[in-house]
């Protein structure tokens, strides 16, 4: 099996819903806002983008509270090539969850990362 095969079937299986998905991603959102709250006094608001998705759990949970979120995964992106669908220092916060192992040169997603981040916005790199 070659390496974009491995890849899509990887994708395909983490893009289905979990049962507990919904809930699992309300707790991590819960958690970046109490680190926010205790660092910059802040809740998170605005915009989000949520590279390698998955199921789209923390985009949903996000757009509970009133925040815009785009959920970006592969196949229809590669985050290791990828060249994000943002505006100039137009996001609020970015979320990696569990998928910055998978990417073997970061690089090229994290300079779009910083390309498409406010001034005073933020990424959140969360890694098993």
């Amino acid at each position: 099996m070659n390496q974009r095969a491995i890849k899509t079937e990887y994708a395909r299986n983490h893009s289905q819903q979990m049962p507990d998905s919904i809930r699992l991603n309300h707790r991590l959102l819960s958690t970046y806002n109490r680190i926010c709250h205790k660092l910059l006094g802040y809740s998170l608001t605005g915009k989000n983008l949520d590279l390698g998705c998955g199921d789209r759990g923390f985009s949903a949970a996000c757009e509970s509270l009133g925040i815009q979120s785009t959920g970006i995964d592969y196949p229809e992106t590669d985050l290791e090539s990828v060249e994000l669908r943002a505006d100039d220092k137009s996001v609020d916060f970015i979320t990696l969850n569990a998928v910055i192992e998978h990417i073997a040169n970061p690089d090229r997603v994290l300079s779009e990362s910083w390309r498409v981040l406010k001034r005073d916005g933020l990424i959140f790199i969360r890694t098993p």
